[in-house]
């Protein structure tokens, strides 16, 4: 089993997790969760970049893990209007402009859940399922056609969609 470790060296500073200026890792990253996300990694991806279960992102822009590669983003407000991004290519983390990709069809995440195959996604006044594991994306008007949509294809999460900021709370082990 892989095991994360948290050093980070700001390079403004070269201070070790102590750089107000640089990203910040997680006071406490909660690994119980973390592993569920490890587990539930297709076999396909033989290599994980150190930072993805860890880095939270820098100054206005901010990163969740979900499923790797994806995770979501949000730009200048910390909680609001997710985006999901594909990390597949980035050997960088935190360079986000270093071949990810985002699905622009689905930003202004408010809510969602997921489980090791699908994501449930509530975004503005749409809601929408995507496949992990085939980039598919299934939109409905309603929450209950998602949840049932959800049913019928196996999802075995919790239905009950959670914000941006109950996420953060969840992966970094926020009281």
């Amino acid at each position: 089993m892989k095991k994360t470790i948290l050093i980070s060296i700001c390079p403004l500073v070269g201070i070790i997790s102590l750089c107000s200026l640089c990203s910040s890792t997680p006071e406490s990253l909660n690994n119980q969760y973390i592993d569920y996300l490890e587990n539930c990694v297709s076999d396909e991806y033989e290599e994980i970049p150190n930072d993805f279960y860890t880095y939270t992102g820098f100054r206005d822009w901010w990163r969740w893990p979900l499923v790797y590669p994806y995770s979501i983003h949000t730009i200048d407000i910390k909680y609001s209007e997710g985006i999901l991004y594909d990390e597949s290519a980035q050997d960088n983390i935190k360079d986000p402009n270093n071949g990810g990709y985002s699905f622009s069809e689905l930003s202004g995440i408010d809510e969602f859940n997921f489980d090791c195959n699908f994501l449930l996604i509530k975004s503005r006044s749409k809601y929408y399922l995507f496949s992990f594991y085939t980039n598919e994306i299934e939109e409905f008007r309603e929450e209950s056609e998602l949840l049932n949509a959800a049913e019928q294809v196996g999802y075995n999460a919790e239905k009950q969609l959670m914000t941006i900021e109950e996420y953060d709370k969840k992966v970094w082990d926020k009281k």
